[in-house]
């Protein structure tokens, strides 16, 4: 029988490591979330106009519309969180190719633009004048989607690290 560190790494149903359910479930919802409602747009808006109850006046605007807001009309840290997308189709060619060493810098890439992506959406809400909660589930989908991967990649460079220290 395997020692106990070994069985921890693996699914027990495929035989899989078990850093791939984490890194499937945040490309997942990585891909889901430009699909999903981001944030409420024009909300500052509508709590000024007389009849706030107007439902025209409040629209969502989906992931994949918040993505080129940010990159095409944000200031430099929206720009710069709309362009750590890259870091997310990074870990889709990575992983595939086996090119695990290249694991180590991108877990810190992704685990940081996770950081910067909840943290400085919540504060350009409230500097808009517009509460955290029109922050939609689109928006906290990408941003887990983030940790999800990273959290991945963290298990991917320790397993190759105890596969190294064991050879």
């Amino acid at each position: 029988m395997e020692a106990p560190t070994e069985l921890s790494k693996e699914s027990p149903k495929t035989g899989k490591p078990s850093w791939w359910r984490l890194v499937y479930a945040g490309w997942a919802l990585f891909a889901v979330s430009f699909l999903l409602p981001a944030y409420v747009e024009n909300g500052h808006l509508a709590a000024t106009l007389p009849e706030p109850r107007d439902t025209d006046a409040l629209s969502t605007e989906i992931g994949a519309g918040a993505f080129l807001n940010a990159l095409l009309y944000g200031d430099g840290i929206g720009q710069l969180s709309a362009l750590t997308n890259l870091f997310m189709l990074a870990s889709l060619l990575i992983l595939p190719t086996s090119r695990r060493e290249h694991g180590r810098r991108l877990r810190w890439l992704v685990g940081g633009a996770g950081v910067l992506n909840l943290v400085y959406w919540p504060i350009w809400m409230v500097g808009e004048g517009d509460p955290v909660s029109y922050l939609l589930i689109g928006y906290w989908s990408w941003v887990a989607s983030f940790f999800c991967v990273a959290a991945g990649l963290w298990m991917i460079v320790n397993s190759s690290l105890h596969h190294v220290i064991q050879s």
